[in-house]
């Protein structure tokens, strides 16, 4: 990894969020009732533990990666960063609009919380794919 950190952070956590969430919609999907349950409470909780586990150890590689250079981040960085939340921010206000759909038209919380959910994951998913394509291209 001849990256900087925070490029390579942003490959942790496409990896990880891919991992996890895939993981957690596999198993809830499709619904067994209109309400979530608590064991997929449960499961939500636990799988979002090992996520922060999965970031803290992987902060902890990048940093010991890069432990010989400047980490002082620089205009290029602020403007990736930038732009990876403004089309993350894009698809999290569709996906509210998706859930408040949801909220209308289905009985149960169910697909209510999972569409706020799913928005969440992939506007992150964007933020940093977004992110990282901007330092592959130079940007």
């Amino acid at each position: 990894m001849n990256n900087g950190f925070n490029e390579n952070f942003q490959w942790i956590t496409l990896l990880g969020v891919t991992g996890v969430y895939g993981y957690y919609f596999s198993k809830v999907l499709p619904p067994s009732g209109p309400d979530v349950t608590a064991e997929q409470i449960v499961l939500f909780t636990a799988l979002l533990v090992l996520l922060v586990v999965i970031y803290i150890v992987g902060a902890i590689l990048c940093v010991a990666i890069d432990r010989f250079r400047d980490p002082k981040e620089d205009e290029r960085d602020k403007l990736i960063r930038l732009k990876g939340r403004r089309n993350a921010s894009y698809v999290l206000t569709l996906g509210t609009f998706v859930a408040m759909a949801c909220a209308f038209f289905t009985v149960g919380n169910f697909w209510v919380m999972h569409a706020l959910l799913g928005s969440l994951v992939v506007s992150q998913l964007v933020e940093s794919a977004t992110q990282v394509f901007c330092y592959r291209r130079g940007f």
